[in-house]
């Protein structure tokens, strides 16, 4: 009997699970957890806890996230200059909002 391209050889619980990865292996070797828990604790006293955005003036929320100015995919570092200490409303709003976001200095470009 032929077998149809849609039937397995072995069953799905045979197979090794190729999309599990080590977190090790997901995290860049050049991040420090350490480095990144200080400097986040950092950016929290700066801030007294407050979000530091105010993308809306009636932003009065507790920060709850520590937003990368200049991106880590763009060479930026784990330090509390490059952190803002932010609520998770703002974080979207700057993520949704790139031009905006740069021209309020939320965001930094690369050349800059």
């Amino acid at each position: 009997m032929k077998r149809s391209p849609l039937r397995r050889k072995k069953p799905m619980w045979a197979q090794p699970n190729r999309m599990r990865s080590k977190p090790a292996a997901r995290r860049s070797k050049s991040r420090s957890a350490k480095a990144y828990a200080v400097a986040r604790g950092d950016a929290m006293l700066r801030a007294k806890g407050r979000c530091e955005a105010r993308c809306s003036p009636r932003c009065r929320i507790y920060g709850s996230q520590a937003h990368h100015k200049l991106r880590r995919s763009q060479g930026g570092a784990d330090t509390a200059d490059n952190l803002l200490w932010v609520c998770d409303p703002c974080h979207r709003w700057i993520h949704d909002h790139p031009a905006r976001s740069f021209e309020l200095g939320l965001l930094v470009r690369r050349s800059a």
